[in-house]
């Protein structure tokens, strides 16, 4: 009679090892590659900020200048310690949640309180007077000083562009508003 061992129910039991694809996301592979269920165990993790060589300058990853957003290429802000624009969604409000919320709001009421007085709020940023946009721009970098800290003061541009865009489409709104009144 040949006995089956069976697992006990009070044997904890072990988990699996990690899937491959796990591994493979963040490690250097040291063997070939093999069928995945017999190479979980053969692979050999290293940091990427440790190295077993003498020298990691050349597997270190740098940007290529096409990689790079256009606006780092040309920032008129140069220097090695600015906060550059996020990539993706760039003239998002949410972009600017890096700032803390007191100085996020009060730069926030300042640009409505400028705009209000100096631009045309039926208009977009892009179609808004040049020279208009450059005075509410140094006025507000001269009082918010923090805002040198970020590559070409984005956050200003963002809070700028998603005032303009709302207060153009509520004085669309608006203006629709008046048209049905006064055909009714």
């Amino acid at each position: 009679m040949i006995s089956v061992p069976t697992a006990s129910p009070f044997h904890p039991i072990s988990t699996p090892p990690p899937p491959v694809v796990l591994l493979l996301a963040m490690t250097d592979l040291i063997m070939p590659a093999s069928t995945p269920l017999l190479m979980h165990s053969k692979l050999r993790f290293s940091s990427p900020l440790t190295s077993d060589s003498g020298s990691d300058d050349s597997t270190t990853p740098t940007a290529t200048p096409a990689a790079l957003p256009s606006s780092s290429l040309g920032s008129s802000t140069s220097g090695g310690n600015v906060i550059p624009r996020p990539t993706g969604a760039q003239l998002r409000v949410k972009s600017c949640d890096i700032i803390p919320k007191d100085l996020r709001e009060a730069l926030r009421k300042r640009v409505k309180a400028l705009a209000s007085q100096r631009l045309d709020l039926t208009a977009p940023y892009s179609k808004q007077d040049k020279e208009a946009l450059r005075l509410v721009e140094s006025i507000i970098s001269t009082e918010f000083s923090w805002l040198l800290n970020y590559q070409d003061q984005w956050p200003l541009q963002v809070f700028l562009t998603a005032l303009l865009k709302y207060k153009k489409s509520r004085a669309e709104v608006t203006k629709m508003k008046k048209v049905t009144e006064a055909l009714a």
